[in-house]
């Protein structure tokens, strides 16, 4: 779990499209790839075209929740680098001039996520909800652990209307929202997020984007009419997987294996 902030580097601004030909003035980069072939790629959207979006971040586990745990793992970390010349998530997007909040409790979350609606819109364009254990840890210990099912209607609520949501999941244990959500976004889902992948290795981009090797990530850009619309990953050539990685498995019968079984010996979900 202490790698999770570390592993989360949000870059909104390399969400480009890629043509054959360069627009006059476009702001222009050159990529090396394989082979050493070059092509040119040109911004989306200029600097602080986003200026005025929110986005929300549950953290719903940090330092001090457990003895001994990482004080790398705040969430004061998030608008700030913890070391000189280091990135942190705010510092990563400020070039869209998106403006993050932090929350770290349902309660909170759930005031956040609500607070907009009396003007007929919500504060924030996105949510990111970084998951826990399934236990009462809570970051104040005088919230009530029962407003986590109110937390996932909400949410829930927030997706229907449109809202982005990002879910984010550690190894196990620290996947236990996300697998909440997975089954209220998706009730006839057969996949939920278990495993503890050691990682550490590199993984290899997929221009196909079949994924039918192991420890490939998808890079293929897709079409649209004269453009190409690329994803983040399209200007990878690789990865480092991380450390403690969860993984897709199929849903098991008895869902406290997700978190207090072998959930390692899980089947991992194909399709």
């Amino acid at each position: 779990m202490k790698n999770l902030l570390s592993n989360i580097i949000i870059d909104l601004s390399g969400f480009d499209f890629v043509t054959d030909e360069i627009p006059e003035g476009a702001k222009q980069a050159e990529i090396i790839g394989d082979g050493g072939k070059s092509f040119y790629n040109h911004g989306m959207y200029k600097k602080n075209f986003f200026k005025g979006q929110k986005l929300l971040i549950v953290m719903l586990y940090t330092y001090g929740m457990i003895d001994g745990e990482n004080k790398g793992l705040s969430d004061e970390y998030i608008k700030k680098s913890k070391e000189v010349d280091t990135e942190c998530i705010q510092s990563s997007i400020d070039y869209t001039g998106i403006e993050c909040e932090v929350v770290t409790n349902y309660e909170d979350a759930i005031n956040k996520l609500i607070s907009g609606y009396k003007r007929d819109y919500c504060n924030y364009y996105a949510c990111i909800i970084m998951s826990g254990r399934p236990y009462d840890e809570l970051s104040n210990p005088d919230d009530d652990p029962y407003l986590l099912g109110q937390f996932i209607k909400v949410v829930n609520q927030f997706w229907k209307n449109g809202g982005g949501i990002g879910l984010f999941a550690d190894n196990s244990p620290f996947n236990y929202q996300t697998n909440l959500l997975i089954e209220t976004f998706f009730p006839k889902s057969k996949f939920r997020v278990a495993g503890n992948h050691p990682g550490e290795k590199i993984i290899k981009g997929d221009n196909s984007g079949e994924l039918e090797k192991k420890s490939t990530f998808n890079r293929k850009i897709q079409r649209s009419g004269n453009y190409k619309r690329i994803n983040i990953s399209c200007n990878l050539y690789s990865i480092y997987e991380g450390k403690t990685v969860s993984y897709f498995v199929e849903k098991p019968d008895d869902d406290d294996i997700l978190y207090h079984g072998k959930n390692e010996d899980l089947t991992i979900q194909t399709y």
